[in-house]
């Protein structure tokens, strides 16, 4: 049985073990996520899954009762816009030659079952599940908090400043109607002599109040609908307008469907193996297109580049096979 608290201490020594090993070497930069699965004595015979992470490799799981969801969703914020090319934070000499960049060091964790697996991704898988960047849909942009609380700053000036001239406006009328009273004083007296037979007018008064009303209503309803309807929304092109939490929800769901298409195909449930192998192939199959491209438009780049990104990428199905395979084998033990 393990100590949470003991196991973060860890994948921080982990952490600091890495950037003083890409110093020594001279290495460049990168971006990291660990996870250490442990049992918990006190939640037997539940699983902790402990995750650190620096820039935007993510960590997942797929739970047999639960579906799959991300761990690692406190790394940054779902519900804003992200630039895609600014990984968030890296290990490296990224300040003053030494330094690493840790502005979204996440320790996150989640309790498991017996039966869920446990995998890791970097970037090059997760973002190909957005459907912004598969070109499913467009993105439907959304003020980050800094610049809803800048504008809303702006407003309050303006706010203040409609108010002093509303004032100012204000006190020449007054001084007006000051210079027009003392002459309309007998024409009050039978304005209101009439008012007194004209009750019915009164009533207009406050039809008039109650049309406001409801023009109010009925225009505060309208901008609801209208905006419980921004799903519906589509670019120049037909393509759904969407959201960056839709378009973090559908990642997650995109990568669950073709999951559970996968295990009704075999007739069982996959292995962590399986499960990678699943995911690195439908992301091969979405990029094939654009390495095709690629190779046709340099076509002056030599063989032995080419056989070397091609040898990288298998590389990384290994390991990410392998990382699967041994957190899943560990989890069962």
């Amino acid at each position: 049985m393990c100590c949470v608290q003991g196991v973060f201490k860890l994948l921080l020594r982990s952490l600091d073990a890495a950037q003083q090993t890409i110093l020594r070497h001279e290495a460049g930069l990168t971006t990291l996520c660990l996870a250490f699965v442990c049992p918990v004595e006190s939640l037997a015979p539940c699983h902790a899954v402990c995750v650190l992470s620096v820039g935007d490799s993510l960590a997942y799981v797929l739970s047999r009762r639960h579906g799959l969801r991300e761990i690692t969703t406190g790394s940054r914020d779902v519900r804003c816009e992200r630039d895609i090319r600014d990984a968030g934070g890296a290990l490296g000499p990224v300040r003053n030659g030494t330094d690493p960049e840790l502005h979204n060091l996440t320790l996150s964790m989640t309790l498991v079952d017996a039966e869920d697996v446990v995998f890791l991704t970097t970037d090059g898988i997760s973002d190909n599940f957005d459907p912004v960047i598969t070109k499913i849909a467009a993105p439907l942009t959304t003020q980050s908090r800094d610049d809803r609380v800048d504008k809303d700053d702006d407003d309050d000036d303006d706010d203040d400043d409609d108010e002093a001239a509303t004032e100012t406006a204000g006190d020449d009328a007054a001084d007006n109607n000051g210079q027009e009273m003392s002459g309309d004083v007998g024409q009050r007296s039978v304005d209101i002599g009439q008012s007194s037979g004209d009750g019915g007018q009164k009533s207009d008064v406050g039809q008039s109040s109650d049309d406001r009303h409801q023009r109010l209503g009925d225009q505060r309803s309208q901008d609801v609908g209208q905006r419980s309807g921004d799903g519906g929304q589509r670019s120049d092109d037909g393509r759904p307008l969407m959201t960056p939490a839709e378009r973090h929800q559908y990642a997650v769901k995109e990568m669950e469907r073709i999951v559970h298409e996968f295990e009704l195909f075999a007739e069982c449930s996959c292995s962590a193996q399986e499960l990678t192998g699943i995911i690195v192939q439908h992301v091969l199959r979405l990029t094939d297109i654009k390495r095709k491209v690629w190779f046709f438009v340099c076509p002056s780049v030599s063989l032995s580049v080419c056989l070397s990104l091609y040898l990288s990428v298998c590389l990384s199905i290994c390991l990410s096979v392998c990382s699967s395979v041994c957190l899943h084998v560990q989890h069962r033990n």
